[in-house]
């Protein structure tokens, strides 16, 4: 679905089904029904930090980037999830590198 690297023009919300998360040719994450990845490149646009590839068949839906800030406005529940799902994300980056 999404290779590391690439150039990100959309994300995604998995419907049904389970990813992968790699980067660098390590799983970092296992993601199931209700989850959002590639939001990044939507909000910071840069190269794509990892892959997701499906476990099982998968059911997507995908948002375009001309679609995602409207989106946002008008389904404020997807604006929390992704949220959280950054808050998560950046927590578990400061376990692994914590600052000082």
């Amino acid at each position: 679905l999404i290779s590391q690297g690439d150039d990100g023009q959309e994300c995604f919300v998995l419907l049904s089904g389970e990813v992968s998360v790699t980067v660098d040719g390590t799983e970092v994450a296992v993601l199931g029904d209700g989850a959002v990845f590639g939001e990044l490149a939507l909000i910071d646009p840069a190269p794509r930090d990892a892959t997701v590839t499906t476990l099982s068949p998968v059911e997507v839906l995908v948002i375009s980037a001309q679609r995602f800030a409207p989106l946002l406005d008008e389904v404020p529940q997807l604006a929390r999830q992704i949220m959280v799902g950054l808050a998560r994300r950046l927590r578990e980056a400061d376990q692994d590198q914590p600052l000082s």
